[in-house]
């Protein structure tokens, strides 16, 4: 589709644009000591390749005249759910703590969204919750939000 090649360009624009913008105001530093231009810089040259590659592949692309939506009316209601519990997930994560807000979030959309089973559900729930909280805090030393409980 057309649509598809000028995502594409639209996508190297705004790359460009934040690479310059990046370059121009912040310190990139280096791999050892990155400033903090250092990620955004990098994302900008990522996203413009990707862009670029997507542009590419498009061009050899052969394309029908179909006027079929780009996403299924099915689906627009598993899209909203998955938007609203993430903007209730961060309405509770400073209150709840990361723990337990995510464990929240993950049983409902391993429950509710794709149903798997409640045991597996919760299984897996915890799991993903615990092993991300102990990356994060224990491997990356980032601070996250504990909640009134304590963890």
């Amino acid at each position: 589709m057309k649509q598809d090649r000028f995502s594409s360009l639209i996508g190297v624009v705004f790359a460009t644009y934040w690479c310059i913008e990046t370059i121009n105001n912040l310190s990139l530093g280096s791999w050892h000591d990155p400033g903090p231009g250092f990620w955004p810089f990098w994302g900008s040259i990522i996203l413009g390749l990707l862009s670029i590659a997507h542009f590419v592949c498009t061009g050899f692309k052969k394309f029908t005249d179909t006027k079929e939506a780009w996403y299924s009316k099915e689906h627009w209601k598993t899209l909203s759910l998955i938007f609203f519990a993430l903007i209730i997930y961060a309405f509770f994560l400073e209150p709840l703590g990361f723990i337990i807000t995510t464990f929240l979030l993950l049983v409902y959309l391993f429950s509710a969204l794709e149903p798997i089973g409640w045991k597996k559900a919760v299984g897996l729930s915890a799991l993903v919750s615990f092993l991300t909280y102990s990356i994060l805090v224990y491997g990356l030393s980032s601070q996250l939000p504990i909640g009134f409980w304590g963890f």
